[in-house]
């Protein structure tokens, strides 16, 4: 069993890094891993016990709690392991810790998207919004700025407009945003135009 969670370690802890430290957005790479099955209306059409289970265990099949379940099985496994723990008692308590990861982490997502302020605020009126650096720019790194635009804020990923301008973009500075392409925002300094 050591190998199994070895595996599964190998496999889930690179992955639930690159969620913690990037968010899923890493660079230039814009990628949402997470593949929820929805299937709440067929299950729910069908009724009973059985399909609420099903719906329960068909919530946790996305990719992002795949990988939590994955990363907490395999370092629970290899750390019961190494104590000489019975195989049959670390088997449970890992598989036990990789489903509670997995089954925390859909609820926080669940709750983080149903408290989330959607936006239809399009690219066009953004461009020319005043916003604030919370996450600092430069030539070479994406940055994120924050922005009030018809009585919502706006978070925005962010790089400069101008690729010869000096400089970075420090915390707190305001910028404006000249245009918006593809969600990233191109943004100059606020004290150039003012």
């Amino acid at each position: 069993m050591t190998g199994v969670y070895a595996f599964a370690a190998i496999v889930g802890w690179p992955f639930l890094l690159f969620f913690v430290f990037f968010g899923g957005e890493g660079g230039d790479v814009d990628a949402d891993f997470d593949v929820d099955i929805d299937v709440d209306a067929d299950l729910e059409a069908s009724g009973g016990m059985g399909g609420g289970i099903a719906a329960a265990v068909l919530s946790l099949l996305s990719f992002r709690s795949i990988v939590f379940f994955l990363a907490f099985f395999g370092a629970t496994g290899l750390i019961l392991t190494a104590l000489s723990t019975g195989s049959a008692v670390a088997l449970v308590v890992a598989i036990a810790l990789g489903l509670f990861a997995a089954g925390l982490n859909n609820r926080v997502f669940r709750y983080l998207k149903s408290t989330s302020v959607g936006t239809d605020v399009s690219d066009r009126v953004l461009s020319g919004a005043v916003g604030r650096v919370t996450v600092p720019i430069s030539v070479t790194s994406k940055g994120r700025i924050t922005c009030e635009v018809e009585g919502q804020t706006i978070n925005l990923t962010a790089v400069p407009f101008d690729a010869n301008e000096d400089g970075e973009f420090a915390v707190g500075e305001s910028v404006v945003v000249v245009e918006v392409n593809q969600g990233t925002a191109r943004v100059s300094s606020f004290r150039e135009l003012s």
